[in-house]
């Protein structure tokens, strides 16, 4: 494998523009917000799918809320995602089963290094990670639909200084133009790919207020392009866009990830990725042993039990790992 996308021959790596709207563009999707007073809407970032069941991995700080320092929720704006509408050209109307809404939110919380604190007895508990998962109203068809998941590498051997890695995102999502009298939204839906370099290297984070593991990227990530996939030239994200400083009098700027693979807890937050194969999922089984039929896979073992009941006697469910798209399956035992 290598990068999931390339330049044209007239483009720089460093920032590219990327027409991919039956591949890519069904795993990675740009986030905005309606304000709940204003009811106008605003571009948030970048996010993407991580397996089959439908969650999603964004920046924390893409859905956090700046003046209360807390997860977007009902009281503060609707967010939403903007899936693929298909090729199309122009500025057509954007059909009402593209926008899907947030359903679940979850992110993870821990005690918080906070010296002043412990001397007046309290504690800190938030959010450690700038990352969050969620998932998408479940009764949308469209979010049905869209299963084409990215390959994560959440364990094994680790990038190094030196490595090219790719990030892909957004920017123009930060430019939306409500036109009022109109009633319209304007968004230019442009993905962009952005090659960089690893420089350093943050397996225990960059201080208190950036507990996560990070790398350091000589790159041109744009804002819009924060909670977008960071890819290895093996084509396997091993993290997401957390922040970047724009590039000065010619040369790189600075982009830092959230990196996956120094969080031996990350696995136990996405479990249906598979630890050591990317592109592998985990799950339940339907299947028949002889002749061998993988009928399905699924998350849950009551969603395998109702499949089970409607298709006779000759199967079984069983937990394991699945190559999705394709009959290969490994559980403990085989």
């Amino acid at each position: 494998m290598a990068f999931p996308a390339l330049p044209s021959s007239q483009e720089n790596e460093r920032f590219f523009w990327i027409q991919d709207p039956f591949g890519l563009r069904r795993s990675i999707v740009p986030l905005f917000t309606i304000d709940r007073e204003t009811h106008l809407i605003s571009g948030l970032g970048t996010f993407f799918l991580v397996d089959p069941f439908g969650s999603y991995l964004t920046a924390y700080h893409v859905l956090e809320c700046p003046e209360k320092r807390q997860i977007i929720d009902r009281q503060l704006g609707t967010v939403f995602g903007m899936m693929s509408p298909g090729m199309v050209c122009g500025r057509p109307p954007i059909p009402k089963d593209s926008f899907v809404f947030i359903d679940h939110v979850d992110n993870y919380r821990g005690e918080v290094s906070d010296p002043i604190g412990r001397l007046h007895g309290r504690t800190v508990n938030r959010n450690i990670f700038d990352c969050v998962k969620f998932r998408f109203d479940p009764a949308n068809q469209r979010v049905k639909d869209f299963t084409n998941f990215l390959p994560l590498k959440i364990s094994g051997s680790r990038p190094k200084i030196g490595d090219r890695v790719m990030a892909i995102g957004y920017p123009n999502v930060m430019d939306v133009k409500n036109v009022r009298e109109e009633g319209v939204l304007i968004f230019t839906e442009k993905m962009y790919g952005a090659v960089g370099e690893i420089t350093k290297l943050f397996s225990t984070g960059r201080g208190i207020t950036k507990p996560w593991p990070s790398f350091e990227v000589s790159c041109n990530w744009p804002g819009g392009m924060s909670g977008g996939p960071i890819f290895n030239e093996d084509g396997h994200v091993i993290g997401l866009v957390s922040s970047g400083m724009d590039p000065n009098n010619g040369d790189d700027g600075v982009g830092y990830s959230f990196w996956f693979q120094p969080l031996e807890l990350f696995e136990r937050w996405l479990p249906a990725v598979h630890p050591n194969n990317p592109g592998w999922i985990r799950g339940w089984a339907v299947l028949r042993r002889n002749p061998w039929h993988l009928q399905g896979l699924y998350e849950e073992s009551l969603q395998a039990e109702v499949i089970l009941q409607a298709i006779g006697a000759d199967y079984e469910i069983i937990y394991g790992s699945n190559q999705y798209g394709s009959d290969d399956f490994f559980w403990s035992g085989t």
